[in-house]
């Protein structure tokens, strides 16, 4: 199975990082000497790059990584691509279980988006989040 990442990057950006954030998110994801500095601010800054209107917090009874992997699966396809700060995990396609059990709870800044780009999990060190493209809050 072939998996595309520019797609994925392409329609991450596109759905959700602000306006005024896509083309410098575009740069640091895309070259990997300052893809950090894109993770870097998952963990505390994430509302500087994501656009608000496409998340919401979890509420207490979704804040669980089984309600948060049942949430991200999607049409049958178990797999994720990751955006994190921990580089053994980053910039990878790995099952959704997986990559929640990873990010859920360390307190570092981590983005999961499902393969068709159109659900996301953003863990912060703070709350987490969950988007969905083009369900406006």
């Amino acid at each position: 199975m072939d998996i595309d990442i520019q797609y994925i990057l392409d329609n991450f950006i596109e759905w959700f990082i602000l306006e005024e954030a896509k083309e410098q998110a575009s740069i640091e994801l895309r070259e990997p000497k300052k893809r950090h500095l894109f993770t870097q601010k998952l963990k505390h800054h994430w509302d500087s790059v994501i656009d608000k209107r496409f998340i919401h917090s979890l509420e207490s009874a979704h804040n669980t990584p089984d309600a948060i992997k049942k949430e991200l699966h999607s049409r049958g396809r178990d797999l994720c691509y990751v955006i994190a700060q921990d580089p053994l995990i980053d910039n990878k396609v790995m099952e959704v279980s997986y990559a929640v059990d990873k990010v859920f709870g360390r307190g570092e800044g981590a983005i999961l988006v499902n393969l068709q780009v159109d659900k996301l999990f953003l863990e912060t060190d703070g709350p987490r989040f969950l988007g969905k493209k083009g369900d406006l809050r």
